[in-house]
């Protein structure tokens, strides 16, 4: 079954989501962030999503990660946020994963109200 990964990167905790197609959730799981001054916590989520996709024996189609910060224009990387998880920003998730299919990344706002209009309170509504 083809399922995506979605990736809430935090200052205080990693959160990831498995879903179906259909927007079913096939499973949760939550990290420490571990914010130690180095990038080490991106490693953290590089064993998240490989410890997931050993469970479920299948690589993820799709793998979507919010961050605080901007955005970059392409949605490959999160172009501005100082002062927090060292390496975040410009570091290209779809190489560092080592994707075939680009990694999509966006604002964790942006993401929040995102799945909203798909599956939530906002859905069946055009403007948001």
């Amino acid at each position: 079954m083809d399922f995506a990964l979605g990736l809430d990167l935090g200052g205080t905790n990693i959160k990831l989501v498995g879903v179906a197609a259909n927007g079913e959730v096939l499973e949760k799981r939550s990290i420490a962030t571990q914010d130690d001054g180095r990038a080490t916590w991106a490693e953290h989520v590089k064993n998240l999503v490989a410890s997931v996709e050993n469970d479920r024996a299948a690589k993820a189609k799709w793998l979507g990660i919010a961050a605080p910060g901007l955005a970059a224009r392409d949605h490959r990387t999160i172009a501005f946020m100082p002062g927090r998880m060292q390496g975040l920003e410009r570091l290209d998730w779809t190489s560092f994963l080592r994707r075939s299919n680009a990694v999509t990344v966006l604002n964790d706002a942006h993401a929040a109200l995102l799945g909203e209009h798909w599956l939530g309170a906002a859905r069946d509504f055009e403007n948001v």
